[in-house]
């Protein structure tokens, strides 16, 4: 399949580095690693040691690393934060659909064009999805690359005299498999297979209509894709062939999916990168004989998820050329992200970092010696992890009316055709409807919030 257009700049390397304008004293620039365990004192001296070399080669700047308000996938959050002028410099998050728009970022186009940075370095579907939409400035760099594989267990087709399955196969291979490894064990349902197609949200769910063809958001944003005769078909293959016949589960709890594979829940289960540390430590733990495939084929050639976590610069840093450089430093260059694979077995942002992926995490984990791990990097190489998409105008509005339609499907209320229908027709109402409605922007925001707490003041004055 192929993947979505760029804009931007030209064929250029990385080569040339421009030095940021230092002041006199000494600048600090906080950011936030992407990890829920950095904040361990192991772990922080570790990512000390990391931006050391940042901090040498940049005399005068200073690194502070700060957790992420409210947690690395909390936009609430962050909005809030950056609203009150409280985020770090360096801002991290995996929804960029909220932030297309409003003037929460500094552009990046003009310092990747003077520092000779062709967006070509990273995953065309991840700089896509970082671009507003308003002259397709890109507000975003890849804090690492989320793709997924999946982990099939092996001694469970041994027991079923089943013959392992091919790499390349389709994903009516895949069902067929699902559908001879359901059923009843210890009176428990297990399940064939689980799919990345959260059930409770809609988000991370478009891959699987790209795989069928279709899509959840059409392009330009302001029409859902769900009602096209391809992401039907998609809904028609994930709800009665694979979730209402209970050949397959979805995943509704974060990392729980390789809790059901290790119990034996599920034969076939999704694994992404972001969690594999944690799902290495499980399996270390089991006697399961297992090993990586990828996503099967689909219709529309082979597709798989893909995260889309970012890092960009808060609109209000007070030092937006010092923040770039520590940005670049961390998406562009490798010293920060080989460190990271080391410490988290983190994917690269960088897809020339990917061999050296591989290389390290099989090192650095022997649960992964020897183990298939080239289909999580197979993914992002040639384009087929499919990050979110999301709306123009009233995108957290649309995803809860896909979680709804989702909802509704999940306890067979209606039909797909219905579901998927009415969500599109929901949606493009609203998108319309909104079209020419202005966006509220940060600094609209701030200046109602100085207000708010101007009208708070003037009450305690007069009351006193």
């Amino acid at each position: 399949m192929a993947a979505a257009g760029l804009g931007g700049c030209g064929p250029r390397s990385a080569a040339a580095k421009a030095k940021p304008a230092v002041a006199h004293g000494v600048i600090t620039i906080s950011f936030s690693p992407w990890s829920a365990g950095a904040w361990t004192p192991t772990i922080q001296r570790l990512l000390a040691q990391a931006v050391a070399p940042f901090e040498a080669a940049n005399h005068g700047l200073k690194v502070q690393l700060v957790p992420p308000p409210g947690g690395c996938c909390n936009p609430a959050a962050l909005t809030a934060a950056l609203v009150a002028g409280t985020a770090p410099d360096i801002v991290l998050n995996n929804d960029f659909g909220g932030y297309a728009e409003g003037g929460y970022f500094l552009p990046l186009d003009a310092y990747l064009r003077r520092d000779n940075l062709d967006t070509h370095l990273w995953s065309p579907a991840q700089i896509a999805s970082f671009r507003s939409w308003k002259g397709g400035q890109l507000l975003a760099l890849p804090t690492y690359y989320n793709t997924a594989a999946y982990l099939v267990n092996l001694t469970t087709l041994d027991s079923a005299g089943i013959s392992y399955p091919d790499p390349a196969w389709t994903h009516d291979a895949f069902l067929n498999l699902a559908r001879r490894l359901s059923g009843s064990s210890g009176g428990k349902q297990r399940f064939g297979c689980n799919l990345w197609y959260w059930t409770s949200q809609a988000w991370g769910s478009d891959w699987i209509y790209r795989a069928f063809g279709g899509s959840k958001v059409e392009p330009g944003g302001m029409h859902c894709g769900l009602a096209t005769p391809a992401s039907l078909a998609a809904g028609d293959w994930i709800y009665p062939q694979v979730l209402w016949s209970k050949a397959g589960t979805t995943q509704d709890t974060y990392g729980g999916y390789t809790a059901q594979f290790v119990t034996g829940r599920t034969a076939m289960s999704v694994q992404q990168t972001g969690t594999l540390l944690a799902a290495v430590t499980q399996l270390a733990a089991t006697n399961i004989k297992w090993e990586i495939y990828p996503f099967p084929v689909f219709p529309a050639g082979r597709a798989s998820f893909g995260g889309d976590q970012f890092y960009a610069i808060s609109a209000l840093t007070p030092h937006p050329e010092q923040a770039w450089a520590l940005l670049r430093w961390l998406s562009a260059e490798t010293q920060w992200q080989k460190a990271a694979i080391r410490i988290f077995l983190m994917a690269p942002a960088l897809l020339s970092l990917w061999p050296e992926w591989i290389s390290i995490v099989q090192s650095v984990a022997p649960p992964l010696r020897g183990k298939q791990v080239k289909w999580f990097a197979d993914a992002a190489m040639h384009g087929y992890a499919y990050p979110s998409s999301y709306f123009r105008y009233v995108d957290a509005t649309a995803e809860t009316i896909i979680q709804g339609c989702f909802s509704e499907l999940a306890a067979r209320k209606t039909s797909v055709r219905q579901a998927f229908t009415s969500a599109a027709k929901q949606i493009d109402a609203l998108e319309t409807a909104n079209a020419k409605a202005p966006v509220t922007t940060l600094s609209q925001q701030r200046s109602a919030g100085k207000q708010q707490r101007g009208r708070i003041g003037q009450m305690f004055l007069q009351g006193g």
